[in-house]
């Protein structure tokens, strides 16, 4: 069964319409990052 890791960054400060990404891993690769940015995912 492969593990997976999911790891979210944002800015320290609370910020309004401020980004935050998440980088997921499969087994220990990345497998990519998705971007939240104001209400949109890239």
């Amino acid at each position: 069964m492969p593990r997976h890791r999911i790891e979210m960054y944002q800015p320290r400060k609370a910020m309004l319409h401020s980004d935050v990404s998440f980088e997921i891993y499969s087994d220990g690769k990345k497998l990519g990052t998705m971007t939240i940015s104001k209400g949109s995912i890239d």
